[in-house]
């Protein structure tokens, strides 16, 4: 399967950091996409790429980390890649992840629209277990954050890309996308199979400008985006949170 890594042109250590994992895992088919700098875009952009700037609260980090994933989903459609796996660099592979990342083509090829995040989702429904892998099962992801790692397949990437600009949301969103309807599948695999290196908040700048906005841009999603859907979507995702605190774990 194919991996792609997002890493800024000038974090020469942390493109080391995961040749040397890889490397070591003897891993070949991966490949390192230059991330968007957000911080280096023109104010034009801004205006005229992103949703109601600045209104909406996102950081130019966020904007340029949305940005970078949709560069990536692109490359899939381009190359018509059925899937793919998606790591950020600053993150700590298990030692079987090559037989992971073979393995798991088994549950992401899928003609629906399906995004597996490999990292820590806030809360799990454990009604059903959808695919395993060692002591890791796959289940739905009831809320979670992260774009560090995840599988996604060319339906979903072609949704996303669909639906995705202007930028109105943060990357790391599948909750909100499969709550819009244009994404089918979020799943988490649990226990958590991906890790991220033990100092990632200090060294993420999107960490740092995201915590000074946090609050504006919740009460953006909750009064404007939530706003923007139906009716009846806003009714089936209350239903489907209810029936999925039947066996919910907070992680």
């Amino acid at each position: 399967m194919e991996i792609f890594i997002v890493n800024l042109s000038k974090a020469v250590d942390k493109r080391e950091y995961m040749r040397e994992q890889l490397d070591r895992l003897k891993i070949s088919n991966y490949r390192f996409v230059e991330a968007i700098y957000g911080k280096n875009l023109p104010e034009s952009f801004f205006i005229d790429g992103v949703d109601n700037y600045p209104k909406c609260s996102l950081t130019k980090s966020e904007i340029g980390c949305a940005l970078s994933h949709l560069k990536i989903y692109q490359e899939m459609v381009d190359a018509s890649l059925p899937y793919a796996i998606i790591l950020e660099d600053d993150v700590v592979l298990p030692d079987d992840f090559k037989e992971f990342s073979e393995k798991i083509s088994e549950s992401i090829d899928h003609s629906s629209s399906k995004v597996i995040s490999l990292g820590k989702a806030n809360k799990i429904t454990l009604l059903r277990k959808y695919f395993s892998y060692n002591s890791y099962g796959e289940y739905t992801a009831v809320t979670g954050f992260g774009t560090y790692a995840y599988v996604i397949n060319l339906a979903a990437a072609k949704s996303l890309l669909q639906h995705l600009m202007p930028i109105r949301y943060e990357a790391d969103m599948f909750m909100h996308f499969r709550e819009n309807g244009w994404l089918k599948y979020f799943r988490v695999f649990y226990p958590q199979y991906v890790h991220v290196i033990d100092d990632h908040d200090a060294q993420s700048d999107i960490f740092i400008e995201r915590d000074q906005l946090k609050q504006k841009r919740h009460q953006y999603k909750k009064y404007v985006l939530l706003k923007k859907r139906s009716i009846w979507l806003r009714l089936k995702n209350r239903m489907r949170r209810i029936f999925w605190k039947i066996k919910q774990i907070r992680n």
